[in-house]
């Protein structure tokens, strides 16, 4: 395991403790379509990269069932072994996964040189309930127990931060993050794509989902132009 994961790790464990035991009150109430918490993986191809890239999705998508987090006795291991194998089966090869958002990745990674697994990808909320945001019950304890993506933003310290969530998930950026603004870009509205300021990293963006196919490409066409600024390539 690399030293950023395991920082991680380190940073993390009290969080997963605390939600652990906040979680117990709702065991009864929990089914098998409550997942989380969501934990990433950094993998070694990140650690050489020239320039650093997060990228953050909504919500967890499958991985640890809540009821098995509260029930078992969870190492790091176990929340990011599912994410390392997803990333070698599918996210590695993009003729496999025809996901908009994992192509919407690969095809930005590809276009401003980053390796296929040189990127960190996160979730702005860990838990998830029946494929989608999570039981309100569910958020408040991540809200008030695992706020983890400031610990994850501080330890891989990317250059680059891009928010897939669109504005609907905008609240839940300004809880983990107090104090960010949204400011246009360009052309853009504001609603599509614009710059986060006030946030530790050196540029955040957040656009719409990749779902959103009507705005997929020319979204894809600003970001790798913001990104190539960045760069020093325009």
């Amino acid at each position: 395991m690399s030293e950023l994961n395991k920082k991680l790790e380190t940073s993390l464990i009290p969080l997963l403790d605390a939600t652990k035991k906040a979680l117990i009150p709702l065991r009864k109430s929990l089914t098998e379509k409550d997942f989380g918490p969501f934990i990433p993986y950094v993998f070694e191809e990140y650690e050489s990269e020239r320039i650093k890239i997060m990228f953050v999705g909504q919500q967890t998508n499958g991985g640890t069932k809540v009821q098995d987090f509260i029930e078992g006795n969870y190492h790091y291991i176990d929340f990011v072994g599912a994410w390392m194998e997803f990333c070698h089966d599918d996210v590695s090869s993009i003729s496999h996964y025809q996901s908009p958002f994992w192509n919407f990745i690969h095809s930005a990674c590809k276009q401003v040189s980053v390796h296929k697994l040189g990127f960190v990808w996160s979730n702005i909320v860990k838990f998830e309930s029946n494929n989608a945001f999570p039981k309100n019950d569910l958020y408040e304890i991540e809200r008030k127990f695992f706020n983890s993506t400031p610990t994850e933003i501080g330890i891989f310290k990317p250059d680059v931060v891009i928010f897939l969530t669109g504005p609907n998930y905008d609240f839940a950026l300004k809880s983990a993050f107090p104090g960010v603004s949204f400011i246009p870009i360009h052309k853009f509205p504001i609603r599509q794509f614009c710059e986060v300021r006030n946030f530790p990293a050196k540029k955040c963006f957040r656009l719409h989902h990749p779902r959103y196919l009507r705005t997929y490409t020319e979204n894809l066409i600003g970001l790798i132009s913001e990104i190539n600024k960045i760069r020093g390539f325009t």
